[in-house]
This record gives structure tokens, C-alpha cells and sequence, in this order.
């Protein structure tokens, strides 16, 4: 799977935003945070279902905040933090469960 770039993200009006960049293997829970943060202060500029291409987007975009799904297989959720952490320790991470 290609990363999808949302088509704003090189306008202007983005770099005021936060730029989140969404790691599911699940279509529907990228899309959905896709909708839930239309027109919000947070920017999905990225969604992927692979880690390589979540550590490209990393190195090569500005991006500020990764949700990562903790339910990952390949990697497991646990190991893409530490991945991304290792590559960009600033980065800031959230973990997505569907556990209670």
C-alpha cells in the first residue's frame, strides 16, 4: 500500500495546524479518523498500514503527532513506537486500542 497524502499538505494554512500522521492496518479506522478530523485544528497529512512508509513520511514530512494501532501485526504496535522513537526522538506518539 502507497501512503496517502492528504492533498492540502503542503498549503499554508496546514503548517498553523498539527499534522498527524494515522498507522492502522484497518482501512476503515484510517478513514474514519480521516473524517472524524475534517475540518479541525489537527491535520491528517499521512495514513499508512506500513511501517516503512510511516518512518519515510516521518524523515521527509513534518509531522508532529503519529497514532499509531496498537493492534499492528507486522510489526507489533509496540515495536513501530520504538522504531519511530529511535528514528525521531522528538516525535510524539499516541497509541490507538480497541481494548478497554
Amino acid at each position: 500500500m502507497t501512503i496517502w497524502r492528504h492533498p492540502a499538505a503542503n498549503a499554508t494554512t496546514v503548517s498553523e495546524s498539527i499534522s498527524l500522521l494515522v498507522i492502522s492496518e484497518y482501512p476503515v479506522v484510517r478513514l474514519g479518523l480521516l473524517a472524524y478530523f475534517t475540518d479541525s485544528t489537527i491535520h491528517v497529512s499521512g495514513q499508512t498500514d506500513s511501517l516503512d512508509q510511516a518512518a519515510q513520511h516521518v524523515r521527509n514530512d513534518n509531522t508532529d503527532v503519529v497514532l499509531v494501532d496498537l493492534a499492528l501485526l507486522k510489526p507489533s504496535g509496540l515495536a513501530a513506537i520504538r522504531h519511530l522513537l529511535k528514528i525521531h526522538p522528538g516525535i510524539k506518539i499516541i497509541g490507538l486500542s480497541r481494548e478497554a
